[in-house]
């Protein structure tokens, strides 16, 4: 069996906007709930590298827009991210 190691801690998104660069392509880890997809992120504030889940459908539709202006790629897509509330199920919001 395989053992996955994750080295980055995960960046715990809430109401407070983080501007974030996308360091690397989808990936999946596994969790108590299966594999969940995710990207390594670096908040740019603090220069820490991060990992994010990417599985929402809130996330997931406005990456595709981001990443259609982006030569198809997530790479190097800058943004903010902050949930929409502070409930756990509140979408995601991001902006360029």
């Amino acid at each position: 069996m395989v053992n996955f190691v994750v080295e980055l801690s995960r960046l715990e998104v809430t109401t407070e906007p983080v501007l974030i660069r996308i360091i690397s392509n989808p990936y999946v880890i596994p969790t108590a709930r299966g594999y969940q997809p995710v990207v390594d992120i670096l908040a740019l504030k603090t220069k820490k590298k991060f990992f994010i889940y990417i599985g929402s459908s809130s996330i997931t539709k406005q990456l595709e827009a981001l990443r259609a202006s982006n030569a198809e790629s997530l790479i190097n897509l800058e943004f903010w991210i902050k949930k929409a509330s502070d409930e756990k199920m509140a979408p995601y919001l991001l902006e360029e």
